[in-house]
């Protein structure tokens, strides 16, 4: 059975982090508030498709969708895929990074 959604309540952007090149690619960790609570996706691809198009909220795979999660887990989520990238990520990502953990925070 479907929950039902109600279309009176607002999604809020809180913000995302770009891991890629910005080279025709999109690697994202986008952030949103929804019926009060945070949730958190990742996308990435080509330049061709539209990110996050098709995702649903509380689809329980961050990949596939939005997944509920406190703060915490979404700071710890943004700084684990700062690490994959070493002491060289891309120079806008660690900016982003430490600026959307300083929104979480808030």
């Amino acid at each position: 059975m479907y929950d039902t959604i109600n279309v009176n309540v607002k999604v809020e952007l809180i913000g995302s982090a770009d891991y890629s090149s910005g080279a025709y690619e999109f690697n994202t960790l986008q952030v949103i508030r929804w019926n009060g609570e945070l949730y958190y996706a990742e996308d990435s691809g080509c330049s061709c498709p539209i990110p996050f198009d098709g995702f649903a909220i509380g689809d329980g795979d961050a990949s596939k969708g939005y997944v509920k999660a406190t703060k915490h887990e979404i700071a710890a989520r943004l700084n684990e895929r700062l690490a994959e990238y070493g002491t060289d990520p891309w120079p806008h990502t660690t900016s982003e990074v430490h600026t959307l953990i300083a929104r979480l925070m808030r």
